[in-house]
Formats: C-alpha cells, structure tokens, sequence
C-alpha cells in the first residue's frame, strides 16, 4: 500500500513536469519544421560550434 501511494505522489509531479515538457517539444518541433529553412539551421548549427 505504502508504494501504490508514493508512486501516485510521484505520478502527480510527473503528469505537470510532462505536460510541459511535451507543450515544449511541439513548440519546437513546429518551429524547426516550418519556421527555418534548412540551409538557415545548418548555418545556425555551424556558427554555434
């Protein structure tokens, strides 16, 4: 019993964490996908390193 609860204390925490994190993920993936050009996010990548 004392696991079921902790793990749903943990669940709670991690349920907002991800809810961001996945919010987060598409933000980006959007921006990446349809925002810069392919040629832009190599010259992007090669300043940067």
């Amino acid at each position: 019993m004392y696991r079921v609860t902790y793990e749903k204390k943990i669940d709670k925490k991690m349920d907002q964490n991800f809810i961001i994190y996945e919010k987060w993920v598409l933000v980006n993936a959007f921006f990446y996908t349809f925002w810069i050009s392919r040629e832009e996010f190599n010259k992007f990548i090669l300043n940067n390193n």
